[in-house]
């Protein structure tokens, strides 16, 4: 299942309050069933802190559940320490390594 717009609108509102110089994207991969979050700096060639969502998280929980468990995760300090290293928020709601970039 698709996320709602209100959960997709919760995730980037999180991202922009955690990294607020950075411009907010984010897109579907409808192959992994997961959504993908970056935080790109202006004019900043290193890596932009990602984060991906997958589906079965936005269809087991709300909107306010999965932004409380960023929180509780410190999912924002980990991206901006290693924003080499892509993280998942799974279904279970537990930070993990994502899988690979898919194809930009």
């Amino acid at each position: 299942m698709e996320p709602s717009a209100e959960q997709i609108t919760a995730v980037e509102a999180w991202l922009r309050e955690a990294f607020p110089a950075a411009t907010v994207t984010s897109d579907g991969d409808f192959t992994s069933e997961s959504r993908w979050f970056r935080a790109r700096e202006p004019g900043s060639s290193g890596a932009a802190p990602e984060l991906v969502v997958s589906y079965e998280a936005f269809e087991d929980h709300p909107a306010e559940r999965i932004v409380a468990a960023l929180e509780r995760l410190r999912a924002a300090y980990r991206l901006g320490a290693h924003p080499e290293e892509r993280l998942m928020l799974d279904r279970r709601l537990r930070l993990v390594a994502a899988p690979q970039a898919r194809s930009r």
